[in-house]
């Protein structure tokens, strides 16, 4: 349950943020075997790798000139004309360009903390206001621009600058799971407007192409502290969360989630769509996480109290004759959004399952071990939280 110093990026892409469909043509100047040609061929079995802006198909070079669905620069965007690019589109094409920022204080304290993965690569030097600049020339439109954390190429966050509520619910999402001074760097910057934001950001990428941005696009990106999932927000302004589970399976969560819909409680995402087999789309829940750390004695009782008086009503909505209720399986301060003094919204129920209800009603206290410090208080949380559930 504690925070992390650390965000996992191993198997973390840029390629996640574009929406890359089954039978897409892709062109990826690049690295084969890369994260994000990894990535993509898990969508697409039409992607094709050039090492290098030597390697590009030439202008008018027969069926390759126009017939490509995403041409996506990992590197080499430098070296490689903006209308070069333009050219290859099929009619709905994009061009994906993905970049260093050189400048990012973020960059400075990786090498200060001994973090650093070392230099910027010197094809990833173009700036990303030109980038933009050369894009809009070529005839296209700029339809995202996402500052990516921790770096351009393992992003495990990532926010697009051109919608307001993307930076906002991006860092709601994130901070809770960060500790160290990157939580406390995130949540310095967390008043920022998007695009001060962006340029502290390590990495950015931006899409441009012919033609209105999809209404239902990727804004923004939060992988877990354990790497079990990736989420990513979709809609201006946020109104959806699509989650690829990468270790556990979606089944328990949607079914709990499926429940808690026809059983009528209100502080639970909605399902929206079919879930496949490692993934899920549901509603989007607007809310502040709550920094432990930051709760002196008296307000960790009373968001245990508030806590308490949820997880009543939500046992009383899912009891059935055998006594069993819906248990949560993770039911503690970490897992709920606040809006002011408010809770509004319960999240990750991937451990739920039928149970008693004992198991989410102790847990509620036990998982606050770490912020417990003495007997005193925790028969003040406790006597707080079975007041409240009666």
């Amino acid at each position: 349950m504690e925070p992390r110093d650390d965000l996992p990026t191993d198997d973390a892409s840029w390629a996640d943020l574009v929406d890359v469909r089954a039978g897409d043509r892709v062109l990826l100047v690049g690295t084969p075997d890369s994260p994000a040609h990894r990535v993509l061929s898990r969508t697409t079995t039409a992607v094709t790798v050039v090492d290098g802006a030597e390697a590009l198909p030439g202008p008018g070079a027969g069926p390759e000139a126009g017939s490509w669905d995403w041409v996506c620069l990992d590197s080499t965007a430098a070296a490689v004309p903006a209308s070069r690019w333009a050219a290859l589109l099929a009619e709905a094409g994009r061009v994906v360009v993905v970049g260093d920022n050189r400048v990012s204080p973020v960059h400075v304290l990786d090498r200060w903390s001994g973090r650093s993965r070392g230099g910027t690569a010197e094809g990833r030097c173009r700036g990303r206001r030109r980038t933009q600049r050369d894009l809009v020339a070529a005839g296209l439109g700029v339809h995202q621009v996402f500052g990516l954390i921790r770096s351009a190429q393992a992003p495990a966050v990532a926010f697009d600058a051109l919608v307001d509520t993307s930076s906002a619910a991006v860092l709601q999402a994130t901070v809770a799971h960060v500790g160290g001074w990157r939580g406390a760097a995130l949540r310095s910057v967390a008043h920022l407007s998007p695009q001060r934001l962006l340029g502290v950001c390590p990495g950015w990428l931006v899409v441009a192409g012919r033609g209105e941005a999809a209404a239902d696009r990727v804004v923004g990106k939060v992988s877990n502290r354990d790497s079990e999932e990736v989420k990513l927000l979709r809609g201006d302004p946020v109104s959806s969360v699509e989650r690829r589970y990468l270790v556990s399976d979606p089944t328990a969560e949607v079914a709990a989630l499926r429940e808690l819909e026809v059983a009528g409680f209100p502080l639970a995402p909605r399902v929206l769509g079919e879930s496949g087999a490692a993934s899920s789309w549901c509603s989007w829940m607007p809310g502040a996480t709550l920094t432990l750390d930051r709760l002196d004695d008296d307000a960790l009782v009373a968001w245990v109290a508030r806590a308490a008086r949820v997880l009543a009503e939500l046992q009383r909505l899912t009891r059935r004759a055998d006594g069993t209720v819906l248990v949560h399986g993770d039911f503690w301060l970490g897992n709920l959004l606040t809006d002011g003094e408010r809770v509004s919204a319960v999240v990750d129920w991937t451990e739920s399952s039928r149970g008693p209800a004992s198991l989410d009603r102790d847990f509620l206290v036990t998982s606050l071990e770490r912020w417990i410090g003495s007997d005193a208080l925790r028969e003040r949380l406790e006597a707080a939280r079975d007041e409240a559930m009666g």
